[in-house]
C-alpha cells in the first residue's frame, strides 16, 4: 500500500488501531456537528442534542 500510495503521490499515514478509531470518531462528530437537525430518528424525531 505505500508503494502504491508513493507511486500516485498520495500521502501514507500509519497509526494504531485505536487511535484510527480516535480518528474516525472525532471526524465524525465534526461533520455530524456541523449539520445539526439533518439526522432523524427511525420514530421521525431529532436525536438529543449535545451540549
Amino acid at each position: 500500500m505505500r508503494d502504491c500510495c508513493e507511486t500516485n503521490d498520495i500521502l501514507y499515514t500509519e497509526t494504531s488501531l485505536t487511535e484510527s478509531y480516535g480518528i474516525v470518531v472525532r471526524y465524525l462528530n465534526e461533520v455530524g456537528l456541523a449539520a445539526p437537525g439533518s439526522f432523524r430518528l427511525p420514530d421521525g424525531g431529532e436525536p438529543p442534542l449535545r451540549v
